[in-house]
């Protein structure tokens, strides 16, 4: 009787359910949560708010979500291991600057000494820290943020699980993961594998053309491209100056020479393999200076990195600090840390037309409360709700 009832509520009484339908499509993201309680005829319609928008063609913006790691050296300096309690994890709406604290701790009853963790978003709202594995099943840990709902994902093959440092970003709802090495036989990896967060359903990528240890995965022209990365010559651990593209639409790698290198001053630096670059409108390519805040651009017609200016003042180097580049809608946030320092972050529209190099951008500090105590970001990733 109760089945019955419910199959008859309409979305909105004396309207026509389509319109009723139309109107919860409109919500947004922040007020979806509290929607979905008032019946189960709403909650069965804002199951999937993306497949709901789609079905009646609305073309407006995504709402962009900031998931940032916070880690505080201090609790525990001699073994620097992340706990539960020595980490906040946050999302930041880059709008209101509102913040909310995903729950659990996806590091609770674990810990590690990874202190540069891998995530990455997909566009189904699904989060995934594939460093941070599930002690349920073999796989790792992933967040819903539009269900605030935490889950599993189980590994593409059983030796994935003993995989780390590769590159990892997502086109739409295809996650690809490659490289990294494997910490049982110590071996360097070419191989990959994607991962369809809509069908849950893992493919097997083809090799790509080089070893690549503790490499950047981002998503650029619709192509998954892994940049930078660390090998071994023979001798000594050196660092990768190509990128590679991968295009789903051909199934093909194809190699980007030169792509960390002309312009930049990491290919010489042993700690630098894995780079810090952002995407902004999907085909700009930004990173910041080894171990400074000059902001540096990718001209592809001329191959080569050019300078934009200094976010957050004049020039300054320094071996001790940080930067992480997310790429939040049309802006570009810079985030900067260093070992007993607060962390600060910086946010603008990168200029579109290069500066002579020696130009202080004008971009606006972001000050948080929820980040003071906190000295070192673990990963940071977009999210579009």
């Amino acid at each position: 009787m109760g089945e019955m009832q419910d199959q008859c509520v309409v979305i909105l009484p004396n309207m026509v359910d389509d319109i009723g339908l139309l109107c919860l499509a409109r919500l947004p993201h922040s007020c979806r949560a509290k929607a979905r309680c008032v019946c189960r005829s709403w909650r069965r319609a804002l199951a999937n708010p993306s497949s709901l928008r789609r079905s009646f063609n609305l073309q407006s913006a995504p709402e962009h979500c900031l998931f940032i790691a916070l880690f505080d050296t201090d609790c525990d300096p001699s073994y620097l291991r992340a706990t539960e309690h020595n980490t906040r994890w946050l999302f930041i709406h880059p709008s209101s600057l509102q913040t909310t604290e995903p729950l659990p701790n996806p590091l609770s009853q674990i810990s590690t000494d990874r202190l540069n963790l891998r995530s990455v978003a997909a566009t189904s709202a699904n989060l995934f820290l594939p460093d941070i594995p599930d002690n349920k099943i073999e796989g790792f840990q992933s967040y819903n943020a539009e269900h605030r709902r935490r889950s599993a994902v189980p590994f593409a093959a059983p030796d994935y699980k003993h995989v780390r440092l590769y590159a990892c970003a997502a086109l739409g709802d295809l996650v690809f993961f490659s490289g990294g090495q494997n910490d049982v036989t110590g071996t360097a990896q070419s191989s990959g594998c994607m991962y369809d967060a809509a069908k849950c359903r893992w493919e097997i990528l083809p090799n790509m053309i080089k070893l690549r240890i503790d490499c950047t995965g981002i998503v650029m022209d619709g192509k998954f491209v892994v940049i930078g990365g660390s090998y071994n010559d023979g001798q000594f651990m050196r660092v990768h100056a190509s990128g590679e593209a991968y295009d789903p639409k051909t199934g093909r790698w194809t190699l980007l020479p030169d792509l960390w290198a002309n312009g930049l001053n990491y290919v010489d630096e042993s700690n630098a393999a894995q780079p810090g670059v952002a995407v902004v409108g999907g085909h700009t390519l930004y990173t910041l200076q080894s171990h400074s805040n000059e902001l540096m651009r990718f001209d592809p017609l001329i191959n080569r990195w050019v300078s934009v200016g200094f976010v957050g003042g004049e020039l300054q180097r320094n071996p001790c600090l940080s930067y992480k580049v997310i790429a939040v809608g049309e802006e570009l946030w810079v985030v900067e840390h260093a070992m007993g320092r607060d962390i600060r972050i910086h946010a603008g529209m990168p200029p579109k037309n290069c500066r002579d190099g020696r130009t202080v951008l004008n971009f606006r500090e972001v000050k948080l409360p929820e980040l003071e105590g906190f000295d070192h970001v673990l990963t940071c990733t977009v999210l579009a709700l």
